[in-house]
């Protein structure tokens, strides 16, 4: 399970700084384009949307991996620490049905949108919209980490 999860950090990694290069890189091209020539390309404003959808969908997958995300711990940190833990494992539960919940209705509007197509691009509109559904199901991997190694973790008093 280590080397798979290794793996898949990894490609998560590597994906986001790609996507994120390619997001500069074509809002450049926009500038360029709309300040220099007078005449943006059309598809560029139309990609780097669908670009940051993606790298807000992996980038929420990648704080959840190192506890990045947003959250609020003032009432946790004033708990004795088993509190802690539970409160910590009933939250995890919690994301997890909400995430599920994504995955599978994420797929459906994905599925739905399949045969749509995008003004600019061209491009199936299931691309853009199957951020939703990657994105929480690796969220959702996540999470199922963390409260993995919540629950083995021993308590510290």
């Amino acid at each position: 399970m280590g080397k798979v999860k290794r793996i898949l950090d990894k490609s998560v990694d590597f994906t986001t700084i790609l996507i994120l290069i390619v997001l500069v890189c074509v809002t450049f091209l926009q500038v360029i384009g709309r300040y220099i020539f007078q005449n943006p390309p059309a598809w560029t404003e139309e990609l780097a949307r669908y670009l940051a959808v993606w790298l807000t969908f992996l980038g929420a997958a990648m704080a959840f991996r190192s506890g990045n995300h947003l959250g609020i711990d003032f009432f946790t940190s004033m708990m004795p620490k088993g509190l802690q833990k539970v409160v910590s494992i009933v939250i995890s539960l919690l994301l997890c049905s909400i995430l599920a919940i994504f995955v599978w209705k994420g797929y459906n509007m994905a599925d739905f949108v399949s045969r749509q197509l995008s003004p600019a691009m061209r491009i199936s509109m299931k691309i853009p919209y199957a951020a939703i559904p990657v994105g929480s199901a690796l969220m959702l991997f996540e999470v199922i980490n963390n409260l993995y190694r919540t629950l083995l973790r021993r308590e510290e008093v």
